[in-house]
This record gives structure tokens, sequence and C-alpha cells, in this order.
């Protein structure tokens, strides 16, 4: 059976045994964020400001989708699908695994689906760890609790970690980064800690998540930010977004950090799986990718050496043009 595809149990006699990192108490948090979310909805703005803040200050960005049948729903009942864009390179590539963790969540009663983002010049700026549990409200509504890992390291670093990981609970190795972003990992509860346990000590947010201090400050922004939401529609500030007004009135109560957001502007799949609809940026330029060490190299530049592995044009043949 494909372990992409489908949710599978396995001993844990396979891993080095972990800290577990998400506790039972962490659980009952996460359910009545799950609950709270199902009840009182938070806009798309609200949410998309919200994900900025716990981003540019480094906190887990918690969020929740609604998974129906192969579909899954932004809370507000829209489509995610249809806010992706699939032309460019990133969109076709991300879009084969949005497909793939669709099929997923259709199929399956528990699990956990973990996307690895490395970054990617003029898109994405940091690595990015986004990670969904399948999780049942208390009405029975299926859900992905969503949860965003932002770590400022090197991309090779990045790569090392997705792989070890990938490893240790029977995947392949992944030949380079971009081969991250086509290929979800699928995984248990337990082997989602493993996970978390490894990179405890690359970031405090593992702690966040621990404690259940990221779910505790995702309530309270919604909070603050729904506060400038309801300003904005009683009074005339109509000559700008919703969005805008309430980041500006983010800013100006100093809810933003100094880091930066991890999808700044477009809607490939993995900006819309993780909550990001601020706009648009060009991600259809034209990449090849180098036959020896995979890594992406802009087209129509006349680059005849990959930058990568110092690979020439010559060595590998009509491939490399």
């Amino acid at each position: 059976m494909n372990k992409e595809l489908l949710f599978q149990e396995k001993p844990l006699s396979v891993f080095i045994a972990p800290e577990i990192i998400v506790s039972n108490e962490e659980f009952e948090f996460e359910q009545r964020f799950i609950d709270e979310c199902l009840t009182s909805i938070p806009s798309e703005a609200v949410e998309d400001v919200s994900s900025e803040v716990h981003e540019t200050n480094r906190i887990p960005d918690p969020r929740i989708l609604i998974i129906d049948d192969e579909k899954i729903l932004r809370l507000d009942k829209k489509l995610v699908d249809d806010s992706i864009e699939k032309t460019s390179y990133l969109g076709k590539l991300e879009y084969e695994a949005f497909e793939k963790i669709k099929y997923w969540s259709a199929k399956n009663e528990e699990g956990v689906e973990i996307w690895f983002s490395p970054s990617f010049e003029g898109v994405y700026p940091v690595e990015k760890i986004d990670i969904g549990e399948i999780r049942h409200a208390s009405d029975g509504t299926k859900v992905l609790l969503k949860k965003a890992i932002l770590l400022d390291i090197e991309k090779d670093g990045f790569l090392d970690i997705a792989n070890n990981f990938a490893l240790s609970i029977g995947y392949e190795k992944f030949v380079s980064s971009e081969k991250l972003r086509s290929e979800p990992v699928f995984c248990t509860r337990n082997e989602m800690n493993f996970l978390l346990s490894s990179i405890s000590g690359l970031t405090n947010q593992i702690e966040m998540i621990a404690s259940g201090e990221d779910l505790k400050k995702k309530t309270e922004t919604y909070e603050r930010l729904s506060i400038h939401q309801k300003i904005y529609y009683s009074t005339n500030h109509y000559y700008r977004s919703e969005y805008h007004y309430i980041r500006e009135r983010a800013e100006e109560e100093r809810m933003m950090g100094k880091n930066s957001v991890s999808c700044p502007s477009s809607k490939t799949a993995f900006q819309s799986f993780s909550g990001d609809y601020r706009g648009e940026t060009r991600t259809d330029e034209a990449y090849f990718e180098c036959p020896r060490c995979h890594g992406l190299i802009k087209s129509g530049l006349g680059i005849t050496t990959c930058p990568h592995c110092g690979l020439t044009k010559e060595q590998a043949g009509s491939t490399c043009g």
C-alpha cells in the first residue's frame, strides 16, 4: 500500500523514543481551539493578519481547515482549491502535494501530514514546516488542525532535517530541496512528536506548542483583531480593504514582530494551504533543474554552469540548457 496516500500505524520500536512534545493536556487545549474556531469563525482578513502576527514573532501559527470528502475548505467554507495558482513552476509542483494531501485526508480518520517548504528566491524568504493533523470537532466535523513553524536556518540544514525525519520513518531520501515541495510526508502523532523533538534545539516554538502557548496567543490575537474588524465595518473606512485596515491597527499596537513572514504575497498551493491570501507576486518565472544536484536555475539568462554544484553545460550535455 502506498504510504504517501494512506495513513499506516507503525510500531514504536522503529524509533528512538522521543520526548513527548504534544501532551494529553495540549490535546485538550487543541480540542477547545478547534471547537471555538468552528463556532466563532474569524474573517479572512483577521485570519491572515493573525498569521502575520504569529510568523513575524516566530510563534507557531495554528489554524483550522475543514475536510469535506475530497475537498478542503477554509472556515468560511470557501474551497482552498479555488484560490490556488496552478500554472507557474511553484504552482504546478506544490499542487501535486496538495492533491496528495486532499486524497489522504479524505481516506483517513486520523494521522498527520507534514509539508516541508524550503525558501525560494523572490517568493519564500524562510524555511517553513507546515503540519496538519486530522481531528474531529465535538460536533463531529472533520478538520485539519494546522500548525506552521518557521525556521531561520540555512536551506541545506532544512533539507537535512527533512531527510533525517523521512529516513527515520521509512521514507526515501529527498534528493533536493525542490523535491520537498511536491512530496508531503504522512505519519502518526508519535512520529510528529519525534520531528518536533528533533528541532527543539533550533527554536523555542516547540516549547510553545508543548505548553499550549501557541493556541492561547492565537485566540488572543483573534480577539484583538476582531475588535478592529468591527470598528472597520461600523465606521467609514471603505477607502481601503479590511485586511489593510486591520493590519495597520496591528502595526500601531506593535503586534507585528521584526521577522519576515513565510509567504509575502502570492497564491501557490502551499501559500493558500497555509492560509496566506494577501495579494499576488510573480511565480511564473521559468526554471530548469540541474541534472546532477537537482538545484533550480533560472532560464533565459545564459547560465551554463550550475550555481549550486558547478556542473557545466558541456559536462551535462544538452540536458542542462
